[in-house]
């Protein structure tokens, strides 16, 4: 049964995992105990794997392999006292085994302790220099601790020791998305999502990204037409003066500027590899489409209005084609688009650059 569960795990099966070893609930052998533990948390039942670890914990005692899964469970539910009393205790019972050396640098992690957390990585590196498992830990450990250069460097050993570390790009990618922008963050994100196309996690990062980036267009596109509202509105006064056709090219080009600079950041910031991530999704592939179509429509209807104020002719009829482009269309389309991506993609509803 243990092979069997070890395997299903392998093959990122986690809920069958749990079905086939619920069979041995209430069993006294820890390594039953700690693959159903492990594969509770996979399968994202963090309190059930809590409560699995408890009872597991009281009737086999203090085994090593299963207090070090533990910890990482009470990690998760916010318990870092918890996690680094059960971290230690495996330690404690194995002092030189690596895998309880990581969990005990993530819980002091967890728990505030940067320096003891960098201390026991720190000795982790010197038992295994040649292994990408520690290098990733080291990063993380680094980046709780704010050492954005030294997780950054952690992180890239990882991936020269073992280019298949998906969650070193995942670490890269959390700490472009927290000091050098989303752009960037979507490239190291997009490429571990080719490495883990089953990621649901890394998939929502990656859709948050490209909603934000949606985002900031449409805003922009929404404030740019208030502006052109205004601002023609002001001139067309009787008491004010027309614009000049200098000054009405100059301020149509910095429009058109801006939110061609936005859409070809965000399009820069989403490599092929999302665009694909997206097609073998069909809902998030049409949400994304239905976006992307909105936030067009607000840049057609944006180009609209500054035609209109480019154009001779009445001030009359100008000011109600604008009113009709601005109030009834632009600025209902606006808000709708905001809405329904903020819905769907879910940007600005995490914390970014967290594990």
């Amino acid at each position: 049964m243990a092979a069997r569960a070890v395997a299903l795990l392998e093959l990122n099966r986690p809920k069958d995992a749990v079905d086939l070893l619920s069979r041995a609930a209430g069993s006294a052998d820890p390594e039953l105990c700690s693959l159903l533990v492990l594969a509770l948390f996979r399968a994202e039942r963090t309190a059930d794997a809590a409560a699995t670890a408890d009872h597991a914990l009281a009737e086999v005692g203090p085994d090593p392999e299963l207090a070090r899964i533990a910890s990482y469970v009470f990690m998760k539910l916010k318990q870092p006292v918890k996690a680094l009393m059960l971290a230690q205790s495996a330690v404690d019972a194995k002092p030189q085994w690596l895998p309880g050396l990581l969990a005990l640098a993530w819980a002091h992690s967890a728990a505030g302790n940067h320096r003891e957390a960098q201390s026991v990585i720190s000795a982790a590196l010197t038992q295994a220099p040649d292994q990408a498992d520690v290098y990733v830990a080291a990063g993380d450990v680094a980046a709780a601790g704010s050492s954005r250069r030294l997780a950054r460097t952690h992180y890239r050993t990882a991936l020269r020791l073992d280019p298949s570390r998906a969650d070193a790009l995942i670490g890269l990618g959390l700490l472009a998305e927290r000091y050098s922008g989303s752009g960037q963050a979507a490239r190291w994100y997009a490429q571990a999502l080719a490495m883990s196309p089953g990621n649901a996690e890394l998939a929502k990062l990656v859709r948050g990204l490209f909603g934000q980036a949606l985002g900031v267009i449409s805003a922009a596109a929404m404030i740019l037409n208030i502006v052109v509202f205004v601002a023609f509105m002001a001139v067309a006064a009787p008491h004010g003066k027309p614009p000049s056709t200098v000054a009405s090219v100059f301020w149509s080009i910095v429009a058109f500027v801006v939110c061609g600079g936005l859409l070809w950041l965000s399009l820069r910031g989403t490599p092929r590899a999302v665009l694909n991530a997206f097609r073998s999704d069909s809902t998030a592939f049409r949400q994304v489409r239905r976006a992307v179509r909105r936030t067009i429509a607000q840049l057609v209807l944006l180009g609209g209005a500054v035609l209109i104020v480019l154009t001779p002719g009445d001030v009359d009829t100008r000011i109600g084609l604008l009113t009709l482009l601005f109030f009834p269309l632009g600025a209902v389309l606006a808000v709708v688009n905001l809405i329904a991506m903020r819905i769907a993609f879910g940007y600005g509803l995490r914390r970014p650059a967290s594990r």
